[in-house]
């Protein structure tokens, strides 16, 4: 997701933050518009980003978000991909594309856009390291909640063989 990341828009709060603000009607409308995502979508992530301790301008602050992820390390790791400006703060904005990236990596034209999304959350995991069976079940037991343990090790063992050709437990391919 890093060589994607500087492609978001408002990592310096962006278009919206200079005409509107999360008192006035229009800023989850605005934000829709902005990055190019259906409202009920902007608003589950308003939700989670309120939820993460972000002020009423939609910024989050690097103390604030470090404190939020710290026990997380699936988050702790892939939010210090997304952009921030000089202070560390992350914009609601920037958040917004971020996680549309997650979802629909395709829209950035990218070339077997779901391998690429694999890829890059796998290297965002560990930073490039081995990842364990145990910890990518755990990491899944997150994506997949609800599921038995035995069916996310199977989704594990799944993965792994799709991704991790010489069996060391990492991607050989340097895609992202």
């Amino acid at each position: 997701m890093g060589t994607f990341a500087s492609s978001f828009e408002g990592s310096q709060g962006g278009i919206v933050n200079t005409y509107t603000d999360s008192t006035k009607k229009d800023w989850l409308t605005a934000h829709a518009k902005a990055c190019r995502m259906e409202l009920p979508s902007v608003e589950r992530l308003w939700s989670r980003f309120q939820y993460l301790g972000c002020d009423d301008r939609g910024v989050l602050d690097e103390p604030t978000l470090q404190q939020r992820v710290k026990d997380d390390i699936f988050l702790k790791q892939i939010v210090r991909f997304f952009p921030r400006d000089r202070e560390g703060n992350l914009y609601f904005q920037t958040f917004c594309n971020a996680m549309k990236w997650f979802e629909h990596p395709d829209e950035y034209n990218e070339a077997n856009s779901l391998e690429i999304k694999v890829r890059a959350i796998f290297k965002t995991l560990n930073g490039g390291e081995s990842v364990s069976h145990d910890q990518l079940t755990s990491i899944l037991s997150k994506i997949y909640q609800g599921e038995s343990r035995e069916d996310l090790s199977q989704r594990s063992k799944l993965l792994m063989l799709c991704i991790d050709e010489d069996k060391k437990g990492r991607d050989r391919k340097s895609v992202v």
